[in-house]
């Protein structure tokens, strides 16, 4: 459990009300309208965005994050790399609303986030789990999410048994599962940095650390596989990434 700092708390707080006010529904609703709704998220990401996040879709979704969710969607084996521009809201696609979408869709079974460090990489999972937990729209549509004893920061585990764990670069994943399931969405986001870029012997374990002990965790090559950033460095782990046959790289500069 991380600890949180008083200033903290009353961001996380304030985050929370934030979800719950702009994710309000309809006191009166007919089943047939509450079912053609599902029935479009589920097969429109760019509606699905719009109606369950109104606090993060302060515009429609660009052509290439609706491309980008299509594709990982479609491919359960997926192995890429998007290395989308700054501002071009990565984290919040590949972090919490695509692997929100496939949790609708009955999709997603054991999710890993990796990052710099284990904390940060809990920092990033907490959004995703402030939405499983508020979002009223959501909570309607896919149910109760909300799981008392298996609900803390860093990993959890939801109502209907989807797993979610942090982890940091280089830590041992060995024995990552929940119950049979073995991690079938793993996001690596923002991994780089100015320090470790500089050493092409550390980049190298990163990279060998990625593409043994992290592939691995996947049941016989099943599962999607992403890493998001920006080439921070020619030497950078995701520029090594993004050259590993039969990876699927994406780059969209500033639009």
């Amino acid at each position: 459990m991380m600890k949180i700092s008083k200033q903290d708390s009353k961001d996380w707080n304030e985050h929370i009300k934030l979800i719950i006010q702009s994710t309000s529904v309809k006191s009166r609703e007919t089943v047939k309208d509450k079912n053609a709704r599902i029935e479009r998220a589920l097969s429109d990401y760019a509606f699905f965005v719009e109606y369950y996040f109104p606090h993060y879709a302060s515009s429609r979704c660009g052509w290439f994050q609706i491309n980008a969710a299509n594709e990982v969607s479609g491919n359960k084996k997926l192995r890429a790399v998007f290395e989308w521009a700054r501002g071009h809201a990565k984290s919040t696609h590949f972090d919490l609303m695509i692997p929100m979408w496939l949790k609708a869709k009955g999709d997603l079974k054991v999710m890993v986030l990796v990052a710099k460090s284990e904390s940060a990489a809990q920092t990033l999972l907490t959004d995703l789990q402030a939405e499983l937990e508020y979002n009223q729209r959501y909570i309607l549509d896919f149910g109760e999410q909300f799981n008392r004893g298996s609900w803390e920061t860093g990993d959890f585990v939801t109502k209907d048994n989807t797993a979610f764990f942090a982890l940091g670069r280089g830590q041992s994943p060995r024995g990552l599962r929940h119950q049979n399931n073995r991690p079938d969405y793993i996001v690596v986001d923002d991994i780089d940095d100015d320090e470790l870029v500089q050493n092409e012997s550390r980049v190298a374990k990163v990279v060998d650390w990625i593409l043994t002990a992290l592939f691995n965790t996947m049941d016989m090559g099943r599962g999607r596989f992403i890493m998001v950033g920006n080439r921070i460095h020619k030497n950078a782990v995701l520029s090594n990434i993004a050259e590993v046959p039969d990876v699927h790289h994406t780059i969209v500069n500033a639009l």
